[in-house]
């Protein structure tokens, strides 16, 4: 195996990194149909992915290895309301790895970047989104020391 490198992301990544993510949904969808994306959904990503690039509260960092995109993790610093401690929190919105590299710490890799970063903004506490239909994902997470902290429960009107 060839070495890995994390690094910031740039605009030239985002269409990459558009598709690794609309692979990420569609496995997601096979898990639990709730995941299931719109058509245009990958236009509407990458249109996110720009803005989240110049954004001071976001960081976005991308694993390559070869010079091929294998991965990316979207980090995000968070106030809470000022009833909650601590007031300042990292969030980790989005994991994704190509389905083709998993199992070789690109996870853990892009997390050990993002963590110097929350690290860097005095933030200590770091949240996840993990779908709970993801036995995989849900033992990473465990694997790093997390716990589960809320559950998101969903109801039809």
């Amino acid at each position: 195996m060839t070495s890995l490198e994390v690094r910031p992301a740039v605009v030239v990544d985002v269409e990459k990194l558009t598709v690794i993510w609309q692979e990420h949904m569609h496995d997601l969808a096979k898990l639990d149909r709730r995941f299931r994306i719109t058509e245009d959904a990958p236009v509407h990503y990458r249109n996110d992915l720009q803005a989240w690039l110049g954004r001071e509260d976001a960081r976005i960092l991308v694993a390559e290895r070869d010079g091929r995109l294998i991965g990316f993790v979207v980090g995000w610093r968070v106030k809470r309301p000022p009833v909650q401690t601590p007031e300042m929190i990292g969030l980790i919105s989005d994991l994704c790895v190509d389905g083709h590299a998993r199992q070789g710490g690109v996870g853990s890799a892009l997390l050990d970047g993002l963590r110097g970063w929350f690290k860097d903004h005095q933030i200590e506490v770091v949240e996840a989104h993990v779908p709970q239909s993801h036995p995989i994902a849900q033992a990473f997470w465990r694997a790093l020391g997390a716990t589960d902290y809320l559950h998101v429960v969903r109801y039809r009107l």
